[in-house]
């Protein structure tokens, strides 16, 4: 029928300038990588990332860069990620390529999530969006993790639309694990698991409701439960890793203190300077109370 062939005319389109848009993405974030080809990492977050990954291919696990003591300052998945290409002498370079990597995939995930939701024309603006948008792939290239928490919120938008569309416990249970692996990227995405739990609850409860049209709380159950299951057992080794070995209880991260201490002293809370409005190194250094040597949960 016309209107079939029109409907079908609209998609073919629609994957068409999504996939030249993916592809102009891949281009910006492969040239942002290549004008960093011979660039050290710098001495922040991403030197963490880049060591930890190398220690990880060389059988250390998770230990600080310049003294004998467990670590947990950062998640441990992005180092993972970063670990089969962390070695020789040039692996910065590849390190950088993983984030691009995940930067390319994120633009795609958005775009597939916002065509689910609105439809083919906003599917195409979500993903022009991500692709140009700077606030995205600047990131991408940078030994961090932000490139790799980006694509997992990505995907967690994706399999959470897929769960409350279908409610299969299989989906949920992939949900379940995707909210898990976001943990580990970047500890406050922890806070997605009970706020995607909650909507897969409402989402089932009202798709399913009883016998009386009311709310069905089993069926909120059976939409929440499998999800908050699955992302446990996918923390649970690195937590139980943490309380095996500091000695005082650390569950994800140890990076609050120095979060906190780094964004309040005279050099953040001043009108000029680095440190202006954000987070100061000099902060950390120039407290009194604050010692590296120390052991990190006690730090």
């Amino acid at each position: 029928m016309p209107g079939d062939a029109a409907l079908n005319e609209s998609t073919f389109n629609a994957d068409r300038a999504m996939r030249t848009l993916v592809l102009v993405a891949a281009v910006i974030r492969i040239a942002s990588w290549l004008t960093k080809w011979s660039e050290p990492v710098g001495i922040y977050d991403s030197w963490y990332y880049s060591e930890q990954a190398r220690q990880l291919t060389n059988g250390t696990l998770f230990r600080e860069l310049l003294v004998d003591l467990p670590s947990a300052e950062h998640g441990p998945l992005t180092s993972i990620l970063m670990a089969p290409v962390s070695w020789g002498d040039d692996f910065v370079r590849w390190q950088r390529l993983i984030t691009v990597i995940c930067g390319i995939t994120t633009v795609w995930l958005l775009g597939r999530v916002a065509r689910r939701i609105g439809g083919d024309r906003v599917g195409v603006a979500a993903t022009a969006i991500a692709a140009l948008s700077p606030i995205l792939w600047i990131s991408d290239g940078l030994v961090m993790s932000e490139s790799v928490g980006m694509m997992a919120v990505a995907a967690v938008l994706w399999f959470a639309l897929d769960a409350a569309d279908n409610g299969t416990r299989r989906s949920t249970v992939v949900v379940g694990i995707a909210l898990g692996l976001a943990t580990l990227v970047r500890s406050e995405l922890v806070l997605l698991i009970p706020a995607v739990a909650l909507w897969l609850a409402i989402s089932r409860s009202q798709h399913d409701p009883d016998v009386n049209g009311k709310a069905n709380w089993r069926a909120a159950a059976r939409g929440a439960l499998p999800a908050l299951a699955a992302a446990a057992l996918v923390i649970a080794p690195w937590v139980g890793f943490n309380l095996a070995r500091f000695e005082r209880p650390v569950f994800l991260t140890t990076n609050e203190a120095g979060a906190f201490l780094g964004a309040n002293c005279l050099d953040s809370y001043s009108p000029i300077g680095d440190g202006a409005g954000g987070w100061s190194l000099l902060c950390i250094l120039e407290d009194p109370e604050y010692h590296y040597g120390e052991e990190p949960s006690v730090r």
